[in-house]
């Protein structure tokens, strides 16, 4: 899916510019905004506030909405930054996006009732979850990026969804199995750029396997007794004909092993002794099962302005606690964390589509998430409290093995992206 803008129309809004005092007035000046939405092919909106005129022209982008706020760039007088003009300017980017009837985006720039909503830039909760009788978990996060101009550019970018699990085990009465057991519903997302030291490593797990001929003529008759009954004598008959032509080695074999289990020794450490030879392991290298790729991404998280330390304090809260194990309403039982998709979007001219030359990740735990908050060693903060700079590092596992169909059912086996 390819990107789609959806503009507004104009409102004219009065703004103030001086507070004024004593005697005289504050000053105010009329401006006119109107709203910008781009809508990635990966679903999420990127909301830009336009300055312009009562005809459309001279635009400039001011700034953005992110997470229910106004968050003003550098083309943005300084003026009308500096008196809560943010609030107005909301609001009637709010009515704007009301106008524009996309039910879609009207959803997606909801305030979020979880964290507070409004403009309010602390609305995240800080009580403790209530005695729900049902299901005390969170329902909603918000939709982040970071930094929060990386919708509008043309990065490749790696985008993380909360995804709400869900373990079913029969749907309309139909068992269900593997990956279909787990719904999508998403709760929350961040857009980041592509991690360095980006890598994947696709294993399965092999053993050695010995069978010796003793156990191999004991594993034949038991399995043409139970699969072939008719053929037990045939396949005994077998056996004792392989064994005469080697008759003296198996005498010899057979007299070491059983005398070695009365000296509790080794068979073939007295066939060692007295032949200078071992009963034949049949010594093989043995599927054993697949694995679960680990993925370990580094980011270091640095703050430019008040409103993107607002971003980075919550994308860090909602990874935080997504990741925790909830209750049950009874306190009986733990929930398992929600999960995660992981996808990588191309950033040019395709944008919205997944990326042909890095992995597909199929849905993941977050095993572990940490969070350096002195980074550099020396405790620094602005004067919002946010810290400079923060280092994180999501440490996530998949939940299901890579099979050779999802090659498959990826893109038909033509070979049109890099696959898992």
């Amino acid at each position: 899916m390819t990107a789609s803008v959806i503009k507004s129309g104009i409102s004219k809004i009065n703004v103030l510019t001086d507070v004024g005092s004593g005697l005289f007035p504050g000053t105010r000046e009329d401006i006119f905004i109107q709203t910008r939405a781009v809508r990635g092919g990966d679903g999420s909106y990127s909301v830009d506030i336009l300055q312009t005129n009562a005809n459309g022209g001279n635009v400039k982008v001011i700034g953005e909405r992110v997470d229910g706020k106004i968050i003003f760039n550098n083309n943005a007088d300084n003026d009308f930054k500096r008196f809560n003009n943010d609030k107005l300017i909301y609001k009637t980017s709010k009515d704007q996006i009301t106008s524009i009837k996309d039910p879609e985006l009207i959803k997606d720039q909801k305030p979020n009732q979880a964290e507070g909503g409004g403009t309010n830039e602390d609305s995240i909760s800080t009580s403790l979850p209530t005695t729900n009788p049902t299901d005390e978990s969170r329902k909603k996060y918000g939709n982040y990026a970071y930094p929060v101009t990386i919708r509008r550019g043309n990065q490749d970018r790696l985008k993380i969804s909360v995804l709400s699990r869900n373990l079913r085990l029969e749907k309309n009465n139909k068992r269900l199995t593997g990956a279909d057991r787990r719904t999508s519903d998403i709760k929350g997302s961040v857009v980041l750029p592509i991690p360095g030291n980006l890598s994947d490593r696709n294993a399965v797990n092999f053993k050695n396997g010995t069978l010796n001929p003793l156990e191999i003529a004991i594993g034949s008759l038991s399995l043409a007794a139970l699969l072939n009954p008719s053929s037990l004598g045939e396949e005994g008959g077998r056996i004792l004909n392989q064994a005469r032509s080697d008759i003296n080695n198996v005498r010899s074999g057979v007299a070491n092993l059983f005398t070695g289990r009365v000296l509790n020794r080794s068979g073939n450490e007295l066939l060692a002794r007295t032949q200078g030879a071992i009963v034949n392991p049949n010594l093989e290298l043995l599927f054993d099962g697949p694995t679960l790729r680990p993925f370990t991404f580094n980011y270091r998280l640095s703050p430019r302005d008040r409103g993107e330390s607002i971003v980075v304090k919550k994308i860090i809260r909602m990874f935080k606690q997504s990741s925790a194990v909830r209750l049950t309403a009874s306190n009986f039982f733990l929930r398992s964390p929600n999960t995660y998709r992981l996808q990588f979007f191309e950033g040019s001219s395709t944008f919205g589509k997944e990326h042909a030359f890095l992995p597909r990740i199929k849905e993941c735990a977050l095993i572990a998430f940490s969070v350096n908050y002195t980074p550099d060693g020396t405790f620094m903060s602005y004067e919002n409290s946010s810290m400079v700079s923060y280092d994180v590092t999501f440490a996530f596992q998949e939940i299901d093995p890579i099979t050779s169909e999802d090659y498959k059912a990826i893109d038909g086996n033509r070979d049109e992206i890099i696959g898992f």
